[in-house]
């Protein structure tokens, strides 16, 4: 009623109301402002009593209180801590209870689009291990998967996440991951079960099938075990597309594209490609959208006319974007993850609407997801989602 008071220093100040400067005055007699920890743990001792039970996370890492709020409607307490995420603290309770909200690290990864949300995965760092997190379209649901108590899971980081059957498979750091998403639970791929490289780069999956690009090639993952395909290549895969049968594999390599087929030694150049200097440059993804495949390398979009049996190539955009690291194909074009930018590009063009590192992203993009609402982007400062409707072109 009075106006605006102002503290600055130790001195309260007044603007009254319709006045246009702030004059001296004495402090508001009831000053509401934001509760502190302080005010929590005084509150609810037992936050001080059971604080190395409540601050340690899976990984037996102690965390700590960051903010505090009351609830709105005054039976407890709201508790932001950095290790454990949110918590609830109900008037009378020993422990409080754990909210899952956000990300369990800082590092988003991979995205995987799933029914109903979008999966993430966060790089470990020097102050968090590696984890999953599924968040939901409307973030009204966030489900983190973070293993084992004092382990963790058996990997740094993720670079490609698909969905086969019931599983989430992961291209890991300690080999090809198949998690599943309701227990937590993982199943760990690498060379002490026949693969290659413990690196794995990317991981494909169509007709229940499901290959893997290593440090050192290309294997199929099957209830058999690990079957390795083109044994005579031995160089990377970053990137793999099975053929629409299924019998033939797509890969791409630090030298362009390759085709791989059960039962051959090698990698092959199909003739289409023979001709085309351009497509030795390393293929970093591969997708299919509807009939047509589309990929990137570090500085253009390729795509394949099926009805031609050719492949085109777009024009240089990484001068635009960044060195390219992901896409994801919409109608009439691709959303597409550089290192500075993620950029929408229709086919065989520039991009004409871009959202930059650092006025529209927090942090450098890695990877790109689309639903019918909303672009996912993982960077290295978390997870962003746009409306369609207000970011595309």
């Amino acid at each position: 009623i009075a106006g605006l008071f102002i503290r600055s220093g130790g001195a309260w100040l007044l603007v009254p109301r319709g006045g246009i400067a702030a004059v001296p005055t004495q402090p508001p007699t009831r000053p509401a402002r934001p509760e502190t920890i302080q005010d929590a743990i005084a509150a609810n001792p037992v936050l001080q009593a059971n604080g190395a039970q409540i601050l340690m996370d899976n990984q037996l890492a102690v965390a700590r209180y960051t903010a505090a709020a009351r609830s709105f409607d005054g039976l407890g307490w709201y508790l932001g801590t950095w290790g454990v995420g949110p918590l609830f603290l109900p008037d009378g309770a020993a422990l409080p209870q754990r909210l899952t909200f956000g990300l369990p690290g800082l590092v988003a990864g991979a995205l995987y689009m799933a029914p109903g949300g979008v999966w993430v995965s966060t790089d470990q760092t020097t102050s968090q291990r590696a984890g999953l997190a599924f968040v939901a379209t409307d973030l009204s649901d966030f489900n983190w998967i973070q293993g084992r108590t004092g382990f963790g899971l058996p990997f740094g980081y993720v670079r490609r996440i698909v969905g086969l059957d019931q599983s989430l498979w992961a291209a890991t750091d300690a080999g090809v991951a198949r998690i599943n998403p309701e227990s937590g639970d993982v199943d760990l791929f690498d060379q002490g079960r026949g693969l290659m490289d413990n690196r794995v780069f990317t991981v494909a999956t169509r007709r229940g099938l499901l290959a893997a690009g290593t440090a050192h090639g290309l294997a199929l993952i099957t209830d058999k075990g690990v079957e390795r395909v083109a044994p005579d290549y031995a160089d990377a895969v970053f990137a793999i597309a099975f053929s629409a049968q299924a019998d033939t594999l797509w890969v791409g390599t630090p030298r362009g594209l390759r085709i791989a087929v059960r039962g051959e030694p090698d990698l092959s150049l199909p003739t289409e490609l023979q001709t085309a200097a351009a497509l030795g440059e390393p293929v970093i993804a591969l997708a299919w959208s509807s009939d047509t495949l589309m990929g990137i390398t570090e500085d253009r979009l390729i795509w394949r006319d099926n009805r031609l049996k050719s492949w085109w190539l777009g024009p240089t955009i990484s001068a635009s974007l960044g060195r390219l690291r992901g896409f994801a194909s919409v109608r009439g074009g691709v959303w597409i993850a550089g290192e500075q930018a993620v950029g929408f590009v229709p086919f065989n063009a520039m991009p004409v609407r871009m959202l930059r590192f650092p006025a529209d992203l927090p942090g450098r993009p890695f990877d790109v997801a689309v639903d019918d609402e909303y672009l996912w982007v993982s960077t290295d400062q978390g997870l962003v989602r746009f409306r369609l409707d207000a970011v595309r072109p």
